[in-house]
Parts: structure tokens; C-alpha cells; sequence
């Protein structure tokens, strides 16, 4: 009977060894899956600011020409009439005429 409670007690041992091992392992697992989710973040993230940069700069430039223009059609009405003609209407506002670019947006 000493016997047997010497191999139960061996058996438990092994058996509590196992379940901690298991808990390791899996606490292991999560850690190592939790950085390859922030590694695979940052690597998206890095260029998608890289890209966000460049269209800021892509949208001050064309803020930029867009004043330009603005003011150049100006001075081109103001010298149409002072020459006595009719300058052409004004085109509608762009978000009046806005049509979804399929190449551009999803929706």
C-alpha cells in the first residue's frame, strides 16, 4: 500500500509538472504572438506615415496652385469686362459636381 501511494504521489508530481509547463508554454505562446502583432503594426504604420506625409505636402501644393489660379482667373474676368466683354459663368462648386473616383475611393 506504501507502494502505492508512492507512485500516486510520483504521478501527481508529474502530472502538476506538465500543467505548469502547459501554462508556460501558453503563457510563452501569447507573449510571442502579442509581438508579432506590434511588429507587424509598426511595420504597417511606418510607411503608411511616410505616405500621409507626402500627401500633406502633395495637398499644400495644390492649395498653393489652386490660389494661384484663382487669382489669375480673377485678373482674367476683371480684363475681360474692362475690354467690354461678357466673361464666361462661373463653373458650379466642386462639391456640387464631385464624382467618386473608383480608382480613389472604395465606397
Amino acid at each position: 500500500m506504501g507502494e502505492n501511494i508512492t507512485a500516486i504521489i510520483i504521478a501527481l508530481i508529474g502530472a502538476i509538472t506538465g500543467v505548469l509547463a502547459f501554462i508556460g508554454q501558453f503563457r510563452k505562446g501569447r507573449a510571442e504572438a502579442a509581438d508579432i502583432l506590434t511588429d507587424t503594426a509598426t511595420a504597417l504604420i511606418v510607411p503608411l506615415r511616410a505616405e500621409m506625409g507626402e500627401l500633406r505636402e502633395q495637398l499644400y501644393d495644390l492649395r498653393i496652385e489652386n490660389e494661384r489660379l484663382r487669382y489669375w482667373a480673377k485678373a482674367l474676368v476683371t480684363q475681360v469686362v474692362q475690354l467690354g466683354g461678357v466673361p464666361v459663368p462661373e463653373p458650379p462648386a466642386a462639391n456640387e459636381t464631385k464624382q467618386r473616383n473608383p480608382k480613389t475611393h472604395l465606397l
